[in-house]
């Protein structure tokens, strides 16, 4: 009997502790879903609702096309229905962006609880980041050899078309110089050394910045550093969406706007900033910060 009197309030609980997530597909091109290794949805959609998810850390795999997919691991503590949406950022990079919670679910999606039946068996994945999937692969910036020193004589240009990194190494290249004092001497030039030793690592400030503001806990701490790397660099629309993306407060990315609007000579382009905020009252405050 005892047993019977707190079996409710044990199912309450659990029913309190689990979440649901929505992800939508942007491109509308659909996409398979799983969750902790296990396959979700076995035909392609591009809205999914999964239900039951537990507080504990969750791994997500988004697959768009065979061996083209990317993982996200969500951390969620709170009942709600979670959004998220397949989009890509301003460098054409796929990614998996949180837009808030719902309150109303939106009709026609496909949902689920969640799945722990039939394991999802990927094989080596064509792109393992997040890549656009119309790319094959990423090849890094190669910098050019040295140039050979100039000779006053008939310019000879030799041009070749690399495909790869992994290109085979270049035969030497001898060319005959027809000047008068120089009749008959050789120069041999070396080949360039291989593309690996060259490879040219460019750190972009705000790469940087994101990826540290990505790791940042707490919300106060998130809009101090994002006012702070204002101060010495000048943000593009694309980068303050990226930021208001990792911001979770519309009133924090307000005060981001306030803060930075003086650094944009045509206040009006800011006015795209409205799809990134959350609540209708938000957008109205953002007008108002921009006509002021």
């Amino acid at each position: 009997m005892p047993l019977l009197r707190i079996l409710p309030f044990l199912i309450c609980l659990t029913s309190f502790a689990q979440i649901n997530i929505i992800i939508e597909d942007e491109s509308k091109t659909g996409f398979l879903l799983g969750v902790n290794g296990y396959v979700q949805n076995t035909e392609r959609v591009s809205l999914l609702m999964i239900k039951g998810l537990d507080t504990v850390p969750t791994q997500l795999l988004v697959e768009l096309q065979p061996r083209v997919y990317f993982t996200k691991i969500i951390d969620l503590h709170e009942k709600g229905n979670y959004k998220y949406v397949v989009t890509t950022n301003s460098r054409d990079e796929l990614q998996l962006r949180y837009r808030g919670t719902l309150s109303k679910i939106p009709e026609g999606i496909l949902a689920m609880e969640v799945q722990r039946v039939l394991a999802m068996e990927q094989k080596e994945p064509i792109i393992t980041a997040s890549v656009k999937s119309d790319q094959a692969e990423v090849v890094p910036q190669v910098s050019s050899p040295t140039p050979a020193p100039v000779i006053p004589t008939k310019e000879i240009v030799h041009t070749k078309k690399v495909d790869s990194i992994a290109t085979a190494k270049p035969k030497p290249v001898v060319i005959k110089i027809d000047t008068a004092q120089n009749q008959n001497k050789v120069v041999a030039i070396k080949p360039a050394s291989k593309p690996k030793d060259t490879v040219v690592i460019k750190v972009n400030p705000f790469d940087a910045f994101i990826t540290d503001l990505s790791k940042t806990e707490f919300e106060f701490e998130k809009l101090q550093k994002s006012e702070a790397y204002a101060k010495n660099h000048n943000f593009t629309l694309e980068e303050l969406k990226q930021v208001f993306n990792i911001l979770s407060y519309d009133n924090s990315r307000l005060t981001l706007v306030r803060s930075v609007k003086g650094s944009f000579k045509d206040v009006s382009q800011m006015k795209v900033l409205a799809e990134e905020l959350d609540y209708e009252i938000s957008k109205a405050q953002l007008e108002e910060i921009l006509e002021s």
